[in-house]
């Protein structure tokens, strides 16, 4: 595949809009427990409409080229694994090991999945199981799912002249799907079946190709539209919030209609960033401590979790042995300061040391 091919359009202020989705997830996951920081979960649903938007630019404008599946899946290997392989092999071969058999049977038994990039439906077939170390891997692997299945769609469709009608109309198949499910389920359904599940989350990613079309087929066409889209995905959502008094998963709403007003209120705000002639909130999103946090997203998305889950266990084991005696909320705190500063400091390290290295190799062979 020649040079041209693979040049993709750069935005400095996605790196930003990347910083404040794994912010949005770690203040889930760090500070969950503060009503306020419930709605950090809609972080990852920023992370699909960035994917679909991007993936969109890498691929659409060289579907003509033979070669694209292999260095797409090639360049997507080269970015996920290395890093993402490394981590499991580390944590199933040290703590696994260490760690009493009746305290990891759902790795011992599924395991191999996440090597597969099929964890999400064996959690979804055993919940409770799934509150683990390794629980915020779910939408890894939905990414991942959509990877693999999303440039053969391309390939058979983008070119028809009704491309953007049927997008739309998947998008929306997709969404009165999900809301069939959730309908016609008996009441005690748990929200975490519709929420780590592929298929009720790839129109997510579609809205950010349906983002990408509407920017660039249709520049300018539909500049109006994408304001009164976004602006009255905007109010629904907050409306949806107000009216059951929550932002948490476990809302009703969000198992619903709310989730497509998430993927519709980031998708403006992404498209917001990339017009120049709005200077809010592009460039807001490229300054410097925001674009950093964006640059070592992934790996900070990978480590985070488990840090945190670590760091309380070692907490208490290290108040008890002590005798400390320090409060929960103490330890908490001391806990999420510890888990933050880890966190940061490997990612960034594993950046810099050791992903870039394969990014280095990846521009070198595309070169």
């Amino acid at each position: 595949m020649s040079a041209p091919t693979l040049k993709e359009k750069y935005y400095p202020s996605l790196d930003g809009l990347r910083g404040l989705a794994i912010i949005l997830v770690i203040c889930f996951h760090y500070l969950g427990f503060i009503t306020f920081f419930r709605f950090g979960w809609m972080g990852t649903d920023l992370f699909f409409v960035l994917s679909g938007f991007l993936i969109t630019g890498r691929l659409a404008p060289y579907l003509s080229n033979k070669n694209l599946l292999s260095v797409f899946y090639r360049n997507r290997f080269l970015r996920i694994v290395p890093v993402y392989f490394s981590f499991l092999l580390m944590f199933f071969g040290v703590w696994i090991i260490l760690s009493p058999a009746d305290d990891n049977h759902f790795f011992r038994q599924n395991g191999w999945t996440f090597f597969l990039f099929l964890q999400n439906w064996f959690m979804i077939a055993d919940p409770a199981a799934s509150e683990n170390h390794l629980q915020h891997l779910w939408s890894l692997a939905v990414e991942e799912q959509f990877y693999l299945c999303y440039p053969f769609l391309l390939l058979l469709f983008y070119r028809y002249k009704y491309f953007m009608a049927g997008l739309i109309t998947v998008i929306v198949m997709l969404i009165a799907t999900r809301h069939i499910f959730v309908l016609i389920h008996p009441a005690g359904l748990d929200y975490r079946t519709v929420y780590w599940n592929s298929i009720f989350r790839f129109d997510a990613f579609l809205t950010g190709t349906l983002l990408y079309q509407l920017n660039t087929a249709y520049e300018g066409k539909y500049k109006q539209l994408i304001h009164i889209l976004g602006i009255g995905a905007i109010c629904w959502l907050a409306t949806g919030i107000l009216i059951y008094q929550s932002s948490d998963l476990s809302n009703p709403f969000f198992s619903m209609a709310g989730r497509s007003s998430v993927s519709l209120v980031f998708a403006y705000l992404l498209w917001l960033c990339i017009k120049s002639d709005y200077k809010f909130p592009g460039k807001w999103f490229e300054t410097r401590w925001l674009a950093f946090t964006g640059k070592i997203s992934y790996s900070l998305f990978i480590f985070h979790w488990p840090v945190l889950l670590f760091g309380f266990a070692a907490m208490n084991k290290i108040n008890d042995a002590a005798g400390l005696q320090l409060h929960g909320d103490t330890i908490r705190w001391i806990t999420i300061i510890i888990s933050l500063i880890i966190s940061f400091t490997a990612s960034y390290f594993s950046f810099h040391y050791y992903e870039t290295w394969f990014l280095r190799w990846k521009k070198k062979m595309n070169s």
